[in-house]
């Protein structure tokens, strides 16, 4: 199996001792990488919980979404342009109970974080009853889920390389 060179993330050879892409020593060792994907899906179990929630979609079709190493911010869908950030990817969604500004996954010690940003409806870890603490960062992991709005569920799955 391949892995990657920790300086510059190029696919290194098992057993070569240089980065054939920067030159890098590999002697400490060649890490493997996780590569990450987010698939969106409708929750009608969460939905029932949520008082006064209309609009739970009936055969939504999940969608499913490759990561990069930048963060994602998690916000309602909006007609109206809004500024662009560089250092983050932006997952518009059409759930009338997210907030513009919901969410945020980051990277994190070789998995991922999430973070409320003070949403209204709040974001709930694999089917709690309680919501996140607003602005603390919670680790996600391999097969968890996050439900965000009325009925969005998004679940992260990580593959090695």
């Amino acid at each position: 199996m391949n892995g990657y060179c920790v300086s510059c993330l190029e696919p290194s050879a098992r057993g070569a001792r240089f980065c054939e892409a920067c030159g890098r020593e590999l002697a400490a060792g060649i890490r493997l990488r996780t590569r990450w994907e987010l698939v969106i899906s409708s929750d009608e179990a969460f939905f029932q919980r949520s008082e006064g929630a209309t609009g739970c979609p009936v055969g939504f079709a999940d969608r499913v979404i490759r990561l990069d190493d930048r963060p994602v911010r998690i916000g309602r869908r909006t007609s109206s342009p809004g500024r662009t950030d560089d250092h983050c990817s932006q997952l518009s969604l059409d759930d009338s109970g997210v907030s513009r500004a919901h969410a945020l996954l980051e990277p994190a010690d070789a998995g991922w974080s999430v973070t409320d940003l003070g949403s209204t409806n709040g974001t709930y870890l694999n089917g709690a009853h309680e919501r996140l603490v607003p602005n603390a960062p919670v680790r996600i992991d391999d097969g968890e889920f996050v439900n965000v709005g009325a009925w969005t569920r998004i679940t992260m799955h990580g593959s090695r390389e």
